[in-house]
């Protein structure tokens, strides 16, 4: 039956203070296939899960450390990239996998990636949507418009200079920026970047500092704060680390399907990424959607997933 809410779950045991939450649904004795949502800070959605309605998959998912139902919501103590692939070792040993494909989307291809990296024998193929793979290039041009887009107006409603958020944000601060006022600009960029084109398409549009009204609390929302932490450390991959785990993968999963999914028109995460990845893996599938942005609930990319994931799924075996 389609799927319309996410399943009851349960948690991982307690590690390191963190309380990891998964779920799992479709068909019990399918081919395993772990869902991994992105972020850094977001949740599992039942948008990413339904790609696989009706196929027989048993899909598996979680919230990684700080997000969604995991708890403590926001924390970022033992919060990396390589903690992460941990939890994810210990899921599947938890429900009884041998192997799996893996799909991840935005940030969940990195920590795709880096999970077949670590545990090459465990994955059975990689479904990889709207790659992002961490670089410091990559953050830098998704913020390129903030300071065009923000406007004299709202850096002046942050109390601060146009700088990117992740400066706005840092301990060094200047002392008249509010937390909470870049939280939701930051929110409105994203929005903004994730429709097709993203602010490229639309040069016109500026932020509007809201109305004056009583100001949120001062602490950020917690998916903010793990994707703030994650982009202060570069991700917690050291630089040239990706190369050399996609050159190690080449030969792994000559034989395993990989399919890859990227919109033209996508401003987060850009689609030179996923061309580079198709250039290094040459057997995979690659699927490009004309019209579709970053929003995988859009008509097209929602579409696209859908056929690419039946076709990935028939390959596993």
């Amino acid at each position: 039956m389609p799927i319309h809410v996410l399943p009851d779950g349960r948690y991982l045991p307690r590690r390191d203070g963190h309380h990891v939450w998964w779920c799992e649904t479709g068909l019990p004795g399918g081919a395993p296939v772990l869902v991994l949502h992105g972020g850094p800070g977001g949740r599992t959605r039942v948008a990413s899960l339904a790609w696989f309605d009706g196929l027989p998959v048993r899909c598996i998912a979680f919230d990684q450390r700080g997000c969604g139902r995991s708890t403590p919501a926001g924390a970022l103590e033992h919060n990396t990239l390589a903690q992460l692939v941990d939890d994810i070792e210990r899921l599947r040993a938890e429900a009884g996998v041998e192997r799996w494909g893996v799909a991840g989307g935005s940030w969940g291809a990195l920590l795709a990636v880096a999970y077949a990296a670590a545990h090459p024998h465990r994955v059975s193929g990689l479904f990889l949507r709207s790659a992002f793979l961490g670089s410091d290039a990559e953050v830098a041009r998704f913020f390129a418009p903030w300071a065009a887009w923000l406007g004299e107006g709202g850096a002046a409603w942050l109390g601060a200079p146009s700088a990117d958020p992740l400066a706005l944000l840092s301990p060094d601060a200047p002392a008249d920026v509010q937390p909470a006022r870049v939280a939701r600009a930051w929110e409105a960029f994203e929005a903004a970047q994730g429709r097709p084109g993203g602010l490229q398409a639309a040069p016109q549009g500026r932020f509007v500092p809201p109305a004056p009204a009583p100001e949120p609390a001062v602490s950020l929302p917690t998916g903010l704060a793990v994707q703030l932490h994650y982009l202060r450390h570069h991700c917690f991959v050291a630089a040239g680390t990706v190369d050399g785990w996609l050159d190690d993968l080449r030969a792994t999963l000559a034989a395993r399907p990989v399919s890859l999914v990227h919109g033209r028109l996508d401003a987060v995460c850009h689609p030179d990424v996923t061309a580079g990845l198709a250039a290094r893996w040459p057997h995979a599938a690659l699927r490009w959607v004309e019209g579709g942005g970053h929003d995988m609930d859009s008509a097209p990319m929602r579409q696209a997933l859908t056929d690419a994931a039946r076709a990935w799924a028939g390959a596993l075996g």
